[in-house]
């Protein structure tokens, strides 16, 4: 019985398509671009150090949720009958969406470097890296456990918009959310540098597991044609 599979990157290139990678390294260098050299350094209320943490991982997020969508999958039903695992393609998909995304935000870090923003290479890291893994669970989880990548999508956008809105601080009576948000600022009010470090792993480690119950979920054929399962 055969254990290994070649390697499809062809074709899970195919599927991502290009799209959502040009607009998004477009935007970014169009943003740091009109940043440093019109808005003085400031994107309205946010530096443009944060360029990189606030495109990237919405981007990536978005597309996870669009990378493996049953419903969208028209030849499913063929997938699942093949010998090759449906996991595979999986993990063939996200693995590509993942290595661009990275190549596309340490290509926004060394712009943000090179424009003479004040941050230090590890901050940029830490600002970006954690909300890209959350993001990229979130999306494809949602995604498999709904069967739909519009609703994993429709998800990312939302928690990115409202995670905008508490970056710039917590109310005292708030701080147990902060582990929760993906653009926590070190330093803000009532964020300790214990409470920030707490928020990246956090981020981290809930993205991975996030990223392991969509794999989970992938095993489930049945789950996957929406056949629900009668328990007798």
């Amino acid at each position: 019985m055969q254990t290994s599979w070649p390697i499809a990157w062809k074709q899970s290139f195919r599927h991502l398509g290009w799209v959502f990678f040009v607009l998004c390294g477009g935007l970014m260098a169009l943003l740091l671009v009109l940043a440093t050299a019109v808005w003085e350094g400031q994107i309205g209320p946010f530096p443009t150090s944060q360029v990189v943490a606030y495109v990237v991982p919405l981007f990536a997020g978005w597309q996870a949720a669009y990378a493996f969508s049953p419903d969208d999958e028209r030849p499913l039903e063929l997938m699942l009958a093949a010998p090759r695992p449906i996991i595979w393609t999986l993990l063939e998909r996200v693995g590509l969406l993942l290595l661009i995304y990275l190549v596309l935000g340490a290509a926004g870090v060394f712009l943000t470097l090179v424009t003479g923003s004040e941050a230090t290479l590890g901050s940029l890291l830490l600002r970006w890296l954690p909300p890209l893994v959350w993001f990229i669970g979130l999306g494809l989880y949602l995604a498999l456990l709904t069967r739909q990548g519009t609703f994993g999508a429709l998800v990312v956008l939302v928690v990115w918009g409202a995670s905008l809105v508490g970056s710039g601080g917590l109310p005292a009576q708030l701080r147990w959310a902060a582990p929760l948000l993906p653009y926590l600022q070190s330093g803000a009010a009532n964020v300790s540098a214990e409470l920030y470090t707490l928020n990246r792993v956090t981020l981290v480690v809930g993205g991975l597991a996030l990223a392991g119950l969509a794999l989970r979920l992938s095993r489930n054929e049945a789950h996957l044609l929406g056949i629900r399962e009668v328990s007798l």
